[in-house]
């Protein structure tokens, strides 16, 4: 009886490992949204492109092929310092070599290869008001800060309201979140908050971007 015990144990130890390691790889590649697979070889042309990267930083890479390697989405051809940006005064903060500035507009802020921070002019002063968010810096670590404006102050872009959940691998389902994908600036649906964060995605609402079929049938039976 104990041997047949002994046997049961060891078999039932060995089914949980390989649950739990199915489990893990499955999680650990829905984590991972942007993957950073640098090809074998890529060509040493020099056709520069224009690319955000998963900061939403415009960078200049020599050829498409190393771009993609690094995770990079290619936006336009030839370098981000050949791109034209309108005169318009939209005044953006940005985050650039360590510190804090305030550039005419967005594209020109992206153009100087900043992280954009926030529409408007960079914060000065902050409350001590606690009102946790979820923050990145510009070289891509995300952590915790008090409230919006001291992250900003320091030069981190909010994330979302309430502390940072990624703390360990993302399941791969969940709540859905809409959020503003960081290579587009476009919004996207995502399967979870904690997807979103590890994407560097600006949160914007709970469930989808738009719409489903039922909100859009119950907004139009409501219409006077």
């Amino acid at each position: 009886m104990s041997i047949l015990a002994s046997g049961w144990s060891a078999r039932a130890s060995l089914f949980a490992a390989l649950i739990a390691a199915l489990a893990t790889a499955s999680t650990a590649g829905a984590a991972v949204k942007y993957p950073k697979k640098r090809p074998v070889l890529c060509p040493t042309l020099h056709e520069p492109v224009c690319t955000r990267t998963s900061l939403g930083v415009l960078t200049s890479y020599a050829n498409a092929c190393l771009a993609h390697a690094d995770g990079a989405v290619v936006i336009a051809k030839g370098p981000c310092s050949s791109l034209d940006c309108p005169p318009a005064e939209l005044p953006v903060c940005g985050r650039k070599g360590g510190a804090n500035h305030v550039f005419l507009n967005r594209c020109v802020a992206d153009k100087e290869g900043a992280m954009v921070i926030t529409a408007g002019p960079c914060p000065e002063v902050c409350t001590q008001e606690i009102a946790w968010v979820c923050v990145v810096d510009e070289v891509g670590r995300r952590s915790d800060y008090r409230n919006a404006c001291q992250a900003m102050s320091a030069g981190a872009r909010v994330l979302h309201p309430g502390r940072c959940v990624a703390k360990r691998a993302c399941a791969p389902d969940g709540l859905r979140v809409c959020a503003l994908d960081a290579h587009t600036g476009k919004e996207q649906v995502y399967a979870n908050l904690c997807l979103a964060e590890i994407a560097n995605a600006i949160w914007v609402r709970k469930g989808r971007c738009t719409p489903g079929r039922l909100r859009k049938l119950f907004t139009r039976s409501a219409t006077p």
